[in-house]
């Protein structure tokens, strides 16, 4: 339980790190508006891809935790 929690106080670190960049990206003036499209697709995207980390880490613990419980 220990270990299953630390792991997701990181994902939801992570988790808020990321909207921390988004909301920033959003503050930020950017010249055009080009720009500021090609910046939000570049942290959705990084957003994205945290939360299929924080999944497969989610499943991973899931299958720790299955097998534990079995033996």
């Amino acid at each position: 339980n220990e270990v299953l929690s630390s792991n997701l106080s990181c994902s939801s670190l992570e988790i808020r790190a990321v909207n921390a960049e988004i909301s920033s990206a959003l503050d930020v003036k950017l010249n055009s508006p080009a720009e500021r499209v090609k910046s939000l697709v570049s942290k959705v995207t990084c957003l994205h891809s945290t939360w299929n980390a924080f999944n497969s880490r989610l499943y991973n613990l899931k299958s720790v935790s299955l097998s534990n419980a079995l033996s």
